[in-house]
């Protein structure tokens, strides 16, 4: 009986694994760990992606040409970096989201009539990224397209956690490391859940010199059938956007955000 106990509750442990550990390769892991590694690092080695991830470097060294052979990694001698497969993947990832799809040309005629830098930013997986940049004839250039963003730092970051669901939001800020890159960065995650209250309450968030001295910017919410996919942006230097422009700039950040949705909903 005892026997059939055990047996049962083992049977019952297995069942109730953690969902994240069921149905995954261990060698699918680490190949993608690796390959995250020579993403992030630009190149890499056998021996310094096997000594960066604590692994064997033959093993590594089998991953890395299976790599190369389905054309993601290029290798030259020794030394392998991310080949231009990325690219194509990336611009067809992009090109099939609705709310780039609906929002490029609005981004696009807003830089121009500003001459600032306009950017678009959407959030996958609990992580924000740059989807989409434009310039301006005056605009200041800091970011690229695909950039992942400090949500706490960034005025697109705080737009989107702002309009999350409060446990989607929770559990983003409780695992978050509030890093301060300047002095003015919010650390404290009950400073930031106040900031967030005023992001909904006046419909746009700021970035004042929180991810770069310098730097100011301005971001609006943008929802798809009452759910967040993504923020509106604009940034240029602190002694120009301020006073009376930079309330022309809140008042047109929020227009392009609700432009962006109706088109999305209507289109």
């Amino acid at each position: 009986m005892n026997k059939c106990v055990s047996i049962i509750n083992t049977c019952c442990n297995a069942v109730g694994m953690d969902q994240e550990q069921k149905h995954t390769l261990k060698s699918a892991d680490k190949l993608f760990e690796i390959l995250e590694y020579v993403l992030d690092e630009g190149e890499g080695t056998a021996l310094s992606v096997a000594e960066a991830i604590d692994f064997n470097r033959s093993t590594v060294h089998v991953h890395l040409q299976t790599l190369v052979k389905h054309g993601y990694l290029v290798q030259d001698e020794n030394l392998y970096r991310p080949s231009l497969k990325f690219l194509k993947h990336s611009e067809r990832v992009r090109d099939r989201i609705p709310f780039y799809q609906k929002g490029k040309d609005e981004v696009d005629e807003l830089a121009a009539e500003t001459g600032e830098l306009v950017n678009m930013a959407s959030v996958e997986q609990e992580s924000f990224y740059l989807l989409y940049i434009s310039e301006g004839e005056k605009a200041i250039h800091n970011h690229l397209p695909g950039k992942q963003m400090a949500m706490h730092a960034s005025a697109v970051g705080k737009a989107i956690l702002a309009h999350l669901p409060t446990d989607d939001a929770d559990r983003i800020i409780n695992k978050a490391k509030l890093t301060k890159i300047t002095e003015n960065t919010i650390t404290d995650e009950d400073e930031l859940r106040t900031e967030l209250e005023t992001i909904r309450s006046q419909g746009f968030a700021v970035d004042a010199e929180e991810g770069g001295i310098g730097i100011r910017c301005l971001a609006a919410p943008v929802r798809s059938d009452e759910r967040i996919v993504g923020a509106v942006s604009i940034t240029g230097p602190t002694k120009r956007i301020g006073g009376e422009y930079e309330k022309s700039l809140q008042t047109k950040i929020t227009n392009l955000a609700n432009v962006i949705e109706v088109k999305m909903k209507y289109e």
